[in-house]
């Protein structure tokens, strides 16, 4: 089987299989670690003991094809991205039977952000918790009456780095609400309370953010999609960006753009994987075959004077002159 019938069969079959489960339990590291090293080894073509090389690290397959990735899952991030979809529903669909039951459980008086960790609760229920962790990282309030919000403990400042209070806590105001900033009668933002409060930087975050002169609830949004709703796909990015933090790169865009030329070209699948493969050194040329021991010597074969990289085995030796001339 080529590596791109692999491809199809690994998400097709092998990763969409423990889904639902997934979608239940928090699966043991363990148990997804040897799910993965399963994979990799069928990605990589071993059969039995026949080792072979992994030329590719599996952090990079996991990446999505338009950043030079193969779009593989990480399964652990997967696993708690799903979970967290469950802990959304608890957040927001209110008349569901899923959330009045475990509403009277095992939060009856508190929203599931609120919710303690209990030791009587189920496997089901602390495994949502996890997911209820990555919403606690990632989510937002949008200001309504401010009523809900807490001023020191919440992420509601709408800065993509810098969502909670820089400023120092103040003795006196550990319990303050965002609507105690609000001016009741103009229902406005009361600016000598924050100036005497906040830093300038937080006042101006805080002023940028509208207020509606009517009565409205406080609402908890999901910053990384359009429409401010938590999605699965959103989370596990999430997720992998939270432990891969990266500087801005100025050669990300170009990067992204030649591994998106390559995933469109009008070919078979079998030459866009190989392209995909030359472009990450990945083919068992001999300057790759020496730096891994396995041979020796790294002279190519057919011009008898230069190193065998991938480039030179493609394009640069002489040998291969007549071979590109006769392309049209």
């Amino acid at each position: 089987m080529s590596q791109a019938g692999r491809e199809i069969l690994i998400k097709a079959v092998v990763q969409a299989i423990p889904t639902y489960t997934m979608s239940c339990f928090k699966l043991p590291l363990g148990l997804c670690g040897d799910i993965e090293s399963i994979i990799r080894k069928f990605w990589w073509g071993q059969k039995g003991d026949r080792r072979k090389i992994h030329w590719v690290k599996w952090d990079t397959l996991c990446k999505p094809k338009a950043e030079g990735g193969m779009g593989f899952k990480d399964l652990a991030n997967f696993n708690d991205a799903l979970l967290a979809k469950q802990a959304w529903r608890l957040l927001h669909q209110k008349n569901s039977l899923f959330y009045k039951v475990f509403k009277e459980r095992f939060f009856p008086h508190f929203s599931i952000l609120e919710a303690p960790y209990s030791s009587s609760g189920s496997y089901a229920w602390h495994s949502i918790l996890k997911g209820r962790d990555l919403l606690l990282k990632g989510v937002r309030w949008r200001v309504g009456s401010g009523d809900a919000i807490s001023v020191w403990n919440d992420a509601w400042l709408p800065s993509t780095a810098h969502p909670r209070i820089e400023a120092q806590l103040v003795p006196g105001f550990e319990d303050l609400k965002v609507s105690t900033l609000i001016d009741p009668a103009t229902k406005k933002w009361d600016v000598n309370m924050l100036k005497g409060l906040f830093t300038p930087h937080d006042v101006e975050l805080i002023l940028s953010i509208p207020l509606c002169p009517n009565a409205v609830e406080d609402v908890v949004v999901w910053p990384f999609t359009p429409l401010g709703t938590y999605t699965v796909r959103s989370g596990t990015r999430f997720l992998t960006s939270d432990q891969t933090p990266e500087l801005p790169s100025v050669t990300a865009q170009p990067e992204n753009e030649v591994w998106k030329l390559i995933w469109s070209l009008n070919v078979q699948s079998k030459v866009r994987n190989f392209l995909w493969r030359s472009c990450h050194n990945s083919i068992p040329v001999k300057q790759n075959l020496k730096r891994r021991h396995i041979l020796h010597d790294d002279v190519c074969e057919l011009c008898k004077c230069e190193s065998e990289s991938v480039i030179h085995a493609l394009w640069e030796c002489s040998q291969l002159t007549q071979v590109w001339e006769s392309v049209p």
